[in-house]
């Protein structure tokens, strides 16, 4: 069985690898959704807790005022480069759990 994401079939059984930019899908058809579950759990609590500390920074006006704009924009993009990966994760972790 095969879904459509972004109008690109893939196979139901498989393991997924977000990065920003990037989702890399690799079929394995003998691939353990429990498992892989399990690793995107963690990195769905890896990422909240990387937002949590990038998003405090932002909310600092401190550091918004004295920071060189451009490592203030650079912690806006990466936040919002998280924010994407995070959805990507939690959408996989749907998808594994039957939610598609």
């Amino acid at each position: 069985m095969f879904t459509r994401r972004n109008g690109i079939a893939r196979p139901a059984s498989c393991a997924v690898e977000v990065l920003p930019g990037l989702e890399v899908i690799l079929p394995i058809p003998l691939v353990d959704p429990g498992k892989e579950i399990e690793t995107l759990e963690k990195k769905r609590g890896d990422l909240q807790g990387y937002l949590q500390r990038e998003e405090g920074k932002l909310r600092n006006p401190s550091f918004v005022e004295k920071a060189p704009a451009e490592v203030v924009e650079g912690a806006r993009k990466r936040v919002e480069e998280a924010r994407a990966q995070l959805r990507a994760v939690e959408e996989e972790i749907r998808r594994l759990r039957g939610g598609a």
